[in-house]
């Protein structure tokens, strides 16, 4: 696959996650997709969750649910050989507390097929720890 496909498709799932669309979110994931959360302080922290409906399950939901305003301000795209990288901020309200998150992401994507098989998160997990305590 292009590297300018790649980016496309990583580009196209985080439109997916903004409007909550989980029919699109299906459509960009391969079915023995492997997406792995930071160590602490995110749902599904540091272990592997496979598929679609088990990221859905596990890790979208708690974050529609739990944050209000919850996005993923993108800065840089890179791609090569089917790996792309992207970096930004995340930003929102954590409701239990009403504190207010902005922590630095970097993520790891690997794409092949058309479809994104594997997914590493590296975040501010600190960040997250000060903003969903009570």
């Amino acid at each position: 696959m292009p590297d300018a496909t790649a980016i496309d498709l990583v580009r196209t799932l985080y439109q997916a996650f903004e409007d909550g669309d989980h029919d699109a979110i299906r459509d960009c994931l391969a079915d023995d997709l492997r997406w792995r959360q930071a160590a602490s302080a995110v749902p599904a922290a540091g272990q592997d969750t496979t598929g679609a409906d088990e990221l859905l399950r596990r890790v979208v939901v708690h974050f529609e649910q739990e944050w209000d305003g919850f996005t993923e301000e993108v800065d840089d795209v890179f791609a090569a050989d089917g790996r792309v990288t992207a970096t930004g901020t995340y930003r929102g309200t954590y409701l239990a507390t009403g504190r207010r998150l902005e922590a630095e992401f970097c993520h790891l994507w690997w794409v092949e097929g058309g479809k994104i098989r594997g997914f590493r998160q590296f975040t501010d997990t600190a960040a997250f720890a000060a903003v969903m305590r009570g």
